[in-house]
């Protein structure tokens, strides 16, 4: 969080909290002191500055299953030039605006698979993982980085559903079992399905 972000949330003037935290001033008035520890950690709203991180692996995500720049930019209501130079790191912070629309796009598209081979051989050539791969709580996590294992994880997480479903098991029940939330179960199987559907359709 930027002392901007800190101080318009806290409703207090930023240049108090600016001139304490640059130890320009040694004191701060305890009404501020207590507004400030108020706020829990990471508490962002639309006019925050942002890390790119879970936005460049959320737009990557969807080039890797076939969406493409211009697709993305649609759901999102951004222009292509903010989401390709978002898919290749060109951007150092974004704003609040932005990440939540790219968060918006992402949870409508990565249930499905686009048509751009292009997108998907940029994807390849970059290493850059599907949405099969993550998981809601760990896409913004800067210290998770999925290991490459030879099936992917949301084949791996279709097959086991589908094994743990024929033993009686719910949905709910499944996704605990390998540790994943119902969204990123759901949205395992949705992939799998469509990669299924395409498959037969080049058949």
């Amino acid at each position: 969080m930027t002392t901007n972000t800190i101080a318009r949330q806290a409703g207090i003037p930023e240049g108090t909290l600016r001139d304490f935290v640059n130890g320009r001033t040694q004191r701060i008035r305890r009404g501020h002191a207590l507004k400030v520890l108020a706020l829990a950690p990471a508490t962002f709203d639309l006019q925050s500055w942002r890390h790119p991180l879970g936005s460049e692996r959320r737009v990557r995500a969807l080039y890797a299953v076939g969406h493409s720049a211009e697709d993305i930019a649609a759901a999102a209501d951004l222009s292509r030039a903010v989401v390709s130079a978002v898919a290749h790191g060109r951007k150092d912070r974004l704003s609040g605006r932005t990440v939540a629309a790219i968060e918006a796009a992402y949870t409508g598209l990565s249930k499905t698979t686009g048509s751009s081979s292009k997108s998907v051989r940029m994807a390849q050539k970059a290493g850059w993982l599907g949405p099969g791969w993550w998981d809601d709580d760990e896409i913004d996590d800067p210290g998770y980085n999925p290991a490459p294992v030879h099936t992917l994880r949301y084949i791996a997480l279709a097959e086991d559903c589908a094994e743990l479903e024929r033993q009686g098991y719910t949905r709910e029940q499944i996704a605990a079992r390998l540790g994943v939330t119902l969204d990123g179960l759901q949205r395992a199987l949705g992939i799998y399905r469509q990669k299924q559907q395409l498959e037969e359709a080049a058949a």
